[in-house]
This record gives C-alpha cells, sequence and structure tokens, in this order.
C-alpha cells in the first residue's frame, strides 16, 4: 500500500486479522490506500438463495469499502466501482444505501467485523441488485422507498404506528436527548413512555450514536415538511 500508513498501522492487528477471516470466501478482495483512507477493493462473488423468493443467485461486483477512522465502532461504506449499479438504485453520493442509517448501525455493532458486515448488509444488497436486473425492476423483498420515506417507513414499521407525524415526533425526542420515562409516549397513546414503546425506544436511543439519529431526522424532515 501507498500513501499515509498511520490509521493502517495504528489498526495493523485488526486489519490483518479480518484480512485472515475474509481470505477463504473473498480472496479477491485487497487492501490499498485511497486519497489517504484505506480500502478494502476487488471482486466480491456470491452464490445466494432466499427463501423467502425461492431463488438462488450467483453474482459478482467489483466494490471498494472504505474504513472510517473510528472503525469498528462506525460501519464501513461501500461504493461499486465495475458500473453495473445504477445511481438510481439505492445509493446516496455512490455510496451504497445499504439500509436505513440507523438499521445498518445496528446490524453491524451485532458483530463488528469486516465478514459479518459484508455477510449481512452488502450481499443482501448485491442479491437484491442482481435480482432486480433479472426481473426487470422487481424487488426480491419488497422497495424501501429512497431518502427520509424510506427513513420513515422503517420506524413506521419499527414502533408499529402508522401516523409519520408520530413517527416525526420519536425522533425529535431521540435527537433532543432528554429522555424521561414520564414522557407521554410519542405514539399518541396517552401513556406514558416507559408503559408504551419506552423499551424499542431505548434500544436505538442506547445504542445509535447521535450524529445518525440526526442525519435521519434531517432526511425525514425534508421528505415530511420540505425543511431541514
Amino acid at each position: 500500500m501507498e500513501g499515509n500508513l498511520s490509521v493502517y498501522d495504528e489498526n495493523f492487528d485488526l486489519f490483518e486479522k479480518e484480512l485472515v477471516s475474509i481470505e477463504v470466501d473473498y480472496p479477491r478482495l485487497h487492501y490499498r490506500m485511497v486519497e489517504d483512507k484505506i480500502v478494502l477493493e476487488g471482486e466480491i462473488q456470491f452464490n445466494l438463495t432466499r427463501r423467502k423468493v425461492n431463488e438462488t443467485i450467483e453474482d459478482s461486483y467489483l466494490v471498494q469499502i472504505s474504513f472510517p477512522s473510528d472503525y469498528p465502532n462506525i460501519s464501513p461504506e461501500v461504493r461499486e466501482i465495475g458500473g453495473r449499479i445504477p445511481t438510481n438504485f439505492h445509493q446516496t453520493g455512490k455510496v451504497l444505501c445499504l439500509d436505513v442509517p440507523s438499521q445498518v448501525h445496528m446490524i453491524f455493532r451485532e458483530n463488528p467485523s469486516i465478514l459479518h458486515f459484508i455477510r449481512e448488509l452488502l450481499e443482501p444488497y448485491l442479491y437484491a441488485h442482481s435480482y432486480w436486473q433479472k426481473y426487470n425492476g422487481k424487488m426480491p423483498f419488497g422497495q424501501r422507498a429512497h431518502y427520509g420515506e424510506g427513513i420513515l417507513e422503517h420506524y413506521s414499521e419499527y414502533f408499529g404506528v402508522e401516523d409519520k407525524d408520530s413517527v416525526m415526533d420519536f425522533l425529535e425526542l431521540l435527537v433532543k436527548r432528554d429522555y424521561k420515562q414520564s414522557f407521554p409516549c410519542p405514539c399518541g397513546s396517552n401513556k406514558k413512555i416507559k408503559k408504551c414503546h419506552g423499551k424499542k425506544f431505548l434500544n436505538i436511543y442506547n445504542n445509535v450514536p447521535i450524529e445518525i439519529i440526526r442525519y435521519e431526522l434531517i432526511q425525514a424532515r425534508k421528505t415530511r415538511y420540505g425543511m431541514d
């Protein structure tokens, strides 16, 4: 690798251990430096079966996985560099939108490693794109909307609340960081949040970085109210 190796050097044991963990299944991925950042770049080949759609797909993609400076506390980002995935297929600034940001974080934190990231987040995304191509725009698992609308859909499902204004109230409370068990629940049930959605709320409140929630709130505001 060329360039500033300080980040790699500081995390040498971690990166080397992760490379060993993936070299059998993903032998064409290799570390390199891009604009003074460490990336894992190359070809991912997969052969996946999804029971929900009863479909096995074998395919491969050229990808570039970049690591934030505070990895593995924060998940990597991925770009597809082979020119196969169009920009209108769940991407933001050429970064693949593997799921809504908070969900990506929660899934990654279950086992913060590159192997888990590839298997549980990246491969399902690539599978969905291959399926989408094969069946002329049909998604295998149903299609979540992009950007703020997708975030609102996710939290609506997560909290089991259809009213999008209530979803916005949940997001606002998450960002304020002023949680009290006696607060009225944002769902409108007239119960205290502790007795209603408290457990689900605290799962996000305690485990997702405020920067991620704040970003989701901004995107949801743009969609819901046309504002930042």
